[in-house]
């Protein structure tokens, strides 16, 4: 059932099994398994149905580090959460970046990854990717061969996009549908109460826009608000689980950009193995990865290189993505009749673009410029952090300040996976990649963004003097409270996240539903 909080009675008092806060893509994973379950559960969710911009303000807050975190822009208040803004890429994270790293500080998950192995594969049943290749073997079926990579020094993967990546919109009609679900929708968390006992969470006040309030009593909580609000919670709720003082430390994000561009006599060549290739199903992007020896060997984080092909602005071809990206969107594009003139006028390209797409290819235009972009994994650092700004919000309590770092061994691992590219590309004759001169520079983290990834604040450990939670996602300390999501990950990887937070999702759906058996 859907609610809006302002159709409660005034200070109304709730009361369930399970109380989910934050209804993004980890929310959603985890809500669905428990109503599958028949456990009682209320799902917390600060925004409405949609995307609403009066209620995305408040995800405001302070950058005091490196620029482009993306608190604001990678963030959505509203049913489905950052998945409202998600393509899709689903890529889990690899063994290696899941063991221990003698090279990568605080690196190691607890959870081993023949644990975690078959969560992975109901989060790809759930993404609806189930049994779909990560590597060179997407190219099998659209009879590609891969180029010869040395194999030590790099490698081949690809992302999978799920079909349908906007969460609220998939699950909408069936949470409110359900009898044992309820959804509070513009229900801004503010706090947990504590039992007297310090040791056990008791309630969740929660406030709506119009200054509407409510509590809600579980047996157990559990935050699911991402890498950003689950720590700012925990502070505001007079730091519950940091004893320590690790609540907020070690925010990880992945650094990407730009980092130089391509020449090649076959650009086609390029175009059918590094472009979006079209299953019956799903998408795939191919990439290039930095090989687990070659990581070793410099002591690196794993990076990814992908190649963006620029058709130029006024080509028909990019003015038919943008149509196509407004549609999914369902959004009205800025500039419609202007697109639909210039594909108009490109329709002979457009129709050898239609003609591969049916064959599983993207656009063969002659590219205007071929670009190599790189985003990293980062060492995990527990001077990057999250903590309570100097601001207040709506509700009056201090927003989030994030001090996001990125170390010398994030870009270098940056800067070796780019002139690994082109080294390779130089030895297979598959052109020349011209690298841009500032990142060789000593400041060359200030060329690089965040990519809106999120995780590492509320750190998953054995020992409650390395993490916050356990793994099983328990607060350490703290005896129903729980937090999941990309905050919990101890290192982030290079992959998009969100199929290892819906993985976790799911397997604390099932510890939750046994402790209540």
């Amino acid at each position: 059932m859907l609610l809006d909080i302002a159709r409660l009675n005034a200070a109304e008092e709730l009361e369930t099994d399970i109380c989910v806060v934050g209804a993004g893509p980890t929310g959603i994973a985890l809500a669905h398994q428990l109503a599958a379950s028949r456990r009682k559960t209320i799902l917390v969710e600060s925004g409405d149905v949609l995307p609403r911009p009066e209620l995305d303000q408040l995800n405001h807050g302070q950058s005091v580090g490196a620029p482009g975190v993306g608190m604001f822009e990678g963030r959505a208040r509203a049913l489905g959460g950052a998945a409202r803004l998600w393509a899709g890429q689903c890529l889990p994270l690899s063994r290696e970046e899941l063991e221990s790293r003698r090279w990568v500080r605080d690196s190691g998950w607890p959870l081993s990854p023949t644990e975690l192995q078959p969560y992975v594969e109901r989060a790809a049943s759930f993404f609806e990717v189930e049994g779909e290749p990560y590597d060179e073997r997407v190219w099998e079926p659209f009879g590609l061969a891969p180029f010869a990579f040395d194999d030590a020094r790099l490698v081949h993967l690809a992302t999978v996009y799920t079909p349908q990546p906007d969460l609220g919109d998939r699950f909408q009609q069936a949470f409110d549908r359900s009898t044992d679900l309820r959804v509070l929708l513009r229900a801004t968390a503010t706090g947990l109460e504590s039992a007297e006992s310090g040791r056990e969470v008791s309630a969740l006040r929660v406030e709506g826009p119009a200054g509407e309030s409510a509590r809600i009593r579980a047996k157990r909580f559990v935050l699911c608000g991402g890498a950003i609000e689950n720590p700012r919670l925990l502070l505001l709720s007079g730091g519950l689980g940091d004893d320590r003082g690790l609540v907020g430390r070690y925010l990880q994000d992945h650094p990407n950009a730009h980092v130089g561009t391509i020449v090649s006599d076959e650009p086609g060549e390029l175009l059918d193995r590094y472009s979006l290739l079209f299953g019956d199903r799903v998408r795939y992007w191919p990439k290039m990865a930095t090989a687990p020896k070659l990581q070793e060997e410099r002591e690196l984080l794993t990076g990814i290189a992908n190649l963006v092909f620029d058709f130029g602005a006024q080509s028909g071809i990019e003015a038919a993505k943008r149509i196509y990206r407004s549609a999914r969107g369902r959004e009205k594009p800025a500039g419609l009749g202007r697109d639909l003139s210039r594909a108009a006028r490109d329709l002979p390209s457009l129709a050898r673009a239609y003609g591969r797409y049916r064959r599983g290819l993207s656009p063969d235009a002659e590219p205007e410029r071929i670009v190599l972009q790189v985003h990293v994994e980062q060492a995990p650092d527990p001077d990057s952090r999250v903590s309570l700004g100097d601001e207040t919000d709506r509700h009056r309590l201090p927003v989030a300040r994030a001090d996001w770092r990125i170390g010398d061994q994030d870009v270098l691992s940056a800067r070796v996976l780019a002139e690994t590219v082109a080294a390779e590309f130089a030895r297979l004759g598959r052109g020349e990649v011209r690298l841009a001169d500032w990142l060789g520079d000593a400041d060359a983290a200030r060329g690089f963004s965040g990519a809106f990834h999120h995780v590492g604040t509320t750190r998953m450990a054995d020992d409650p003097d390395r993490g916050v939670v356990d793994r099983d996602c328990a607060v350490h300390g703290i005896g129903n409270l729980y937090c999941c999501g990309g905050s919990v990950f101890p290192a982030g990887g290079v992959a998009n996240p969100t199929l290892m937070m819906a993985a976790l999702a799911i397997r604390l759906a099932d510890h939750l539903s046994a402790a209540a058996a």
